[in-house]
């Protein structure tokens, strides 16, 4: 998606540049600057879709970790100590999401499902 945001971009520029006398290159400047803003905002409203989806995961996981935490009496150290960590790292990859844009949002939202999936099997084993 940000290949299209650029090439628009870039297209947007271009034609900017040279629509001088020509009013048609001038209209298609124009209606390139306008989709590179509907493809800005599409991005933005489905980034703020997967946030809100995003904390619904974070609420529930935190609801079965805490239930989980209840019968730690059985775990060992290491187990208790790995899955700590296991957590911190859930939550350090959700507060990644959501301040990430761009090539850093998709890299941030992988990163957090792998480490919710993660996690998440631990917790149902």
């Amino acid at each position: 998606m940000s290949r299209i945001i650029s090439l628009v971009c870039s297209l947007a520029l271009l034609l900017s540049a040279g629509c001088g006398d020509n009013e048609k290159l001038k209209n298609i400047g124009d209606k390139a600057a306008g989709t590179w803003k509907a493809v800005a905002e599409y991005g933005a409203e489905k980034k703020d879709q997967a946030l809100a989806l995003f904390g619904d995961k974070m609420k529930d996981l935190e609801g079965q970790w805490a239930k989980a935490k209840e019968k730690s009496a059985d775990w060992s150290a290491d187990a208790k100590v790995a899955l700590d960590a296991k957590w911190k790292k859930v939550e350090a990859a959700y507060a990644r999401t959501k301040d990430a844009t761009g090539e850093n949002w998709v890299k941030a939202r992988d990163a957090f499902k792998a480490a919710h999936d993660e996690f998440k099997a631990e917790l149902d084993k």
